[in-house]
């Protein structure tokens, strides 16, 4: 009998685990929002729910006989370089799109707040995964790979979103949302399977982290989302593969000038990757100055088509004649030279022509629409841009 109590008993504590995860998504979407106000289910409730489940799947580990969490710190980095390399795919779409100002708040109170909030549900999540995938991936390892990971894909969608879905809006909830998150979660799991938790919180925590704590966000169609929310884990996951698939498969010792390399191409992707994160700030004006892709011929031969161009926040007293300027009238955005500066009626306004048009502007540029000086033209990068941004349009 009591042989019988101890093999059966890894089955009921994967169970529990499984069951606190359904449990607590669902009180969270349906119980707590007629229980609490929302400050109170949000940075409270919820945060408690996600630690009780920590607790749970910690002894489950410890105590337990079944699955194990394995912390192998040394596989940390592996996770953050993917985390920067989505984030840079996200930075590239931004740039062809564009970003907005996020919705949370940056206070140092807020931050903490929201750190709570998401931290805890973060590491719930992938200590709960960790636990289930080292029970269950002895067997069938890419069948229960998938289930976890569908599992988890809901998890991370609210259920309102699911519920709320009509003919209009099943393809962009599908390609924006649920298909780069099941993808999210495959590469989250085959990290776990790698190197525990640690790992596949290195990965979506530098995400999470990003999309809670960052100024500004890319602001993107569920079409660039499901294409950067689909390619950016994919090729991750192919380069991990190729990295560490074969070096488990033939566990042989790597010569020092080989190693050396390998550190030498990683540190690489890193910088690149971080490089191509911090165009995001550049691109909205963040530090005082952004990129501007040119794609009219008005300032030729000065300033030609494709051409990037960085503009800076000035004071507007400090424009004189023959700066070139960038302003917005409508919706339309124009990089034009200062001929002339008029005072009128006690406003100053500025006169601006193309250096390729026989004539000046018909409408003077009033202070308000002047978003910046050009400070330096970087010749013909942006045809990259322009390229790209022709092709999917």
């Amino acid at each position: 009998m009591s042989e019988r109590m101890r093999l059966s008993r890894p089955v009921y504590q994967w169970g529990y685990v499984l069951a606190g995860v359904i449990v607590i998504y669902v009180l969270i979407n349906e119980a707590l929002p007629h229980m609490f106000t929302v400050w109170s289910r949000v940075y409270v409730a919820q945060p408690v729910l996600w630690c009780f489940l920590i607790l749970g799947v910690v002894l489950a580990s410890r105590y337990g006989t079944g699955g194990k969490l394995t912390f192998t710190k040394s596989l940390l980095w592996i996770g953050l370089l993917l985390g920067l390399f989505q984030l840079a795919c996200l930075a590239i779409a931004g740039l062809l799109a564009h970003f907005g100002d996020s919705p949370y708040t940056h206070t140092p109170y807020g931050v903490f707040l929201n750190t709570v909030f998401f931290g805890s549900a973060l590491v719930a999540i992938e200590f709960s995964r960790a636990y289930l995938l080292s029970r269950f991936t002895e067997r069938n390892t890419t069948l229960m790979v998938v289930l976890i990971a569908l599992v988890f894909t809901f998890v991370m969608i609210s259920l309102d979103r699911i519920t709320g879905l009509d003919g209009f809006s099943v393809f962009p909830f599908l390609g924006g949302t649920l298909i780069p998150t099941f993808a999210e979660n495959i590469l989250a799991c085959f990290l776990v399977m790698m190197g525990g938790p640690v790992a596949s919180l290195g990965y979506r925590g530098t995400m999470k982290a990003f999309w809670w704590f960052s100024p500004i966000l890319p602001q993107l169609t569920w079409v660039a989302r499901a294409f950067v929310g689909v390619l950016a884990p994919v090729v991750s996951l192919l380069v991990v593969q190729s990295m560490y698939g074969e070096a488990e498969a033939k566990p042989v010792p790597e010569k020092p000038e080989k190693r050396k390399r390998k550190r030498s191409s990683v540190v690489g992707w890193v910088a690149t990757a971080i490089v191509a994160v911090v165009i995001i700030w550049f691109s909205s004006g963040i530090f005082g100055f952004h990129p501007l892709v040119i794609v009219s011929g008005s300032m030729e031969p000065s300033i030609s088509v494709g051409d990037v161009v960085m503009v800076r926040d000035v004071d507007i007293d400090s424009i004189v004649v023959d700066d070139v300027i960038q302003y917005v009238r409508g919706s339309d955005t124009t990089i034009h030279r200062v001929v002339e500066v008029r005072q009128e009626n006690g406003s100053t306004l500025f006169i601006t022509q193309g250096d390729a048009n026989e004539s000046p502007d018909a409408q003077p540029v009033y202070p308000e629409q002047i978003k910046g000086r050009v400070t330096l033209v970087l010749p013909k990068i942006g045809w990259l841009s322009i390229g790209i941004k022709n092709l999917i349009s």
